[in-house]
């Protein structure tokens, strides 16, 4: 499994390489891509897919549909974005111009080699678009000699220090760059990014972590697509949402706020009255990384409220339902964990604290459906490195597939 699932990392960079990666393996399991445009005529015990821009959702259609299980995650990280002036030059150095997307650990992205990849659209015989994704031509964010900055350590980085080294040439353009991988006539558009060249592994003395760029959120991705794959179906509409644009808002037409999920939704069941009823006892996953203990900050926790590495899966409570979590929702996960063995601890941030959120609240209050946040726990979230731990990844997985194979009854709680 986790040779797989490093695989699925290195062939993910950006949120269009992953929602490539995920169809690729539907369609490698028999999984039949829809048509937004057309009328559906779908099978029983039948899985499909639709896609739309960097989005991704897959279903699986039983002969009898009493409830609908979701699972929602995304594929979008924090990370560098080259805006569209994409050189500056500074008398003999060009630097790539970029900007922050999402809440990256500025100080993580310096001194490391970095790739660059995204989609690009440019004219060969007409308009064209294509995935990037460039590694050998790495750049990198260079910081100044402490003797030159003596104060680096403390006042560390900001925005404007997050400028990649692309040549020594003045007249360097990204053109130069993707030529390397493109034939084109002109570019027209692009959306890149840098990303860190070092790969996925496993690290510590038992080797019982997993060290990744991404694991926030591909962690959830890859362990929902699998659960779903993997699945004995039952009575559940199975559904496995792959949304964009996390980690800035959601307030996107790939992002969880956009109501193609409903509109999806009414396509299959083709009535909206079932529809509505089949929501009152349907039930969503919200699956988000955690961030974990960490033993030299641990007057930021709440002491007896906080997720620890390999201690299990973590459902996720917020006061403010920055995390959407109901006990009616959670008691249904709980009931599946204890039937399966599977290990849980529950999240609340400190009392003084704000917590981070999800696309939970937004998929509840923009679809109608109950939802519960949960993930596995994380260390140095936001890095260009992230650290997990193997087993709480493999209880995840274990979880979302007896999730969709689960027969409960919401609506009585």
């Amino acid at each position: 499994m986790l040779e797989d699932f490093f695989s699925f990392l290195k062939n993910s960079p950006t949120s269009h390489h992953a929602k490539e990666e995920v169809e690729k393996r539907l369609l490698d399991k028999g999984y039949i891509k829809l048509d937004l445009k057309s009328s559906w005529d779908l099978e029983e015990d039948k899985g499909y897919f639709v896609t739309s821009g960097s989005f991704i959702t897959a279903f699986y259609l039983p002969k009898t549909v009493n409830r609908i299980s979701l699972v929602a995650s995304h594929t979008d990280s924090p990370a560098l974005k080259i805006k569209p002036n994409a050189v500056v030059e500074y008398k003999r150095v060009c630097k790539l111009n970029t900007d922050i997307y999402g809440g990256p650990i500025f100080s993580t992205w310096a001194n490391r080699d970095l790739g660059i990849a995204g989609k690009v659209i440019y004219k060969k015989n007409g308009l064209q678009s294509c995935l990037v994704n460039i590694v050998d031509h790495p750049v990198m964010v260079c910081q100044p000699a402490i003797h030159v900055h003596r104060k680096i350590n403390e006042e560390g980085m900001n925005a404007e220090h997050l400028k990649p080294v692309l040549s020594l040439n003045k007249d360097a353009k990204i053109e130069d760059l993707l030529k390397t991988q493109l034939d084109f006539d002109e570019i027209v558009d692009f959306d890149l990014f840098l990303y860190p060249l070092q790969q996925a592994r496993t690290i510590g003395l038992d080797h019982s972590l997993i060290s990744a760029y991404r694991l926030d959120n591909l962690a959830s991705s890859y362990s929902s697509l699998i659960a779903l794959l993997e699945a004995k179906h039952s009575d559940s509409l199975n559904v496995c949402i792959f949304f964009d644009h996390e980690e800035i808002g959601s307030q996107t037409y790939e992002g969880a706020s956009f109501t193609l999920v409903d509109q999806i939704l009414e396509k299959i069941i083709k009535d909206r009255e079932k529809l509505f009823a089949l929501k009152q006892d349907s039930l969503c996953l919200s699956c988000d990384l955690s961030h974990g203990f960490e033993p030299d900050y641990k007057e930021k926790f709440d002491k007896e409220n906080t997720p620890h590495l390999d201690d299990g899966v973590v459902i996720k409570y917020d006061t403010k339902k920055n995390y959407v979590t109901s006990i009616e929702g959670a008691a249904i996960i709980q009931t599946i964990a204890n039937e399966n063995n599977i290990p849980l601890q529950k999240f609340h941030n400190k009392s003084n604290a704000r917590s981070g959120s999800t696309i939970g609240p937004i998929f509840e209050a923009s679809h109608g459906i109950k939802t519960v946040d949960i993930g596995i726990s994380c260390l140095s979230m936001h890095a260009t490195k992230e650290v997990i731990s193997v087993k709480d990844f493999t209880e995840q997985t274990k979880l979302l597939k007896n999730f969709y194979e689960k027969t409960y009854n919401l609506a009585n709680l």
